[in-house]
């Protein structure tokens, strides 16, 4: 659902304007399980949608994404949370001088960290990490 910001209006026909979108936005995600996009919207929006389940089709697919790809939160965002995402990892402490970056290293024994960064901390050598097969 896009939203359209005119310009020159008065500040009486801004308000009729977004009342009116916000009916036909309300129309969209209740009647017909319409999703905001996430760059474009506000954030009544996706509380409405989680409300109305218009994002249970692929919600938890969704969310096994996340799971696998982005655990530590590195493209988490404030909607996301609100329609009750979550990124299991997200406030795992780790040293402060390594970047947030997800770009998984595993050592012989299995042992999975972050990234190269997180590895080092912890004082594993580079020759005992792998990218390959680290799941």
């Amino acid at each position: 659902m896009p939203i359209y910001l005119p310009i020159g209006l008065t500040e009486r026909e801004k308000e009729e304007y977004h009342s009116k979108f916000e009916n036909f936005v309300k129309i969209l995600i209740k009647k017909h399980h319409g999703r905001a996009h996430w760059a474009k919207n506000q954030e009544w929006t996706f509380t409405l949608q989680g409300k109305e389940g218009a994002l249970r089709k692929n919600f938890i697919k969704f969310q096994k994404v996340i799971n696998k790809w982005d655990p530590y939160g590195v493209f988490s965002n404030n909607y996301g949370k609100i329609i009750g995402l979550n990124w299991p990892q997200a406030n795992v402490d780790y040293p402060t001088n390594c970047s947030a970056h997800y770009h998984p290293v595993c050592t012989k024994n299995g042992t999975k960290f972050k990234n190269i960064c997180f590895a080092l901390e912890n004082g594993i050598n580079t020759k005992e990490v792998s990218y390959q097969n680290c799941k």
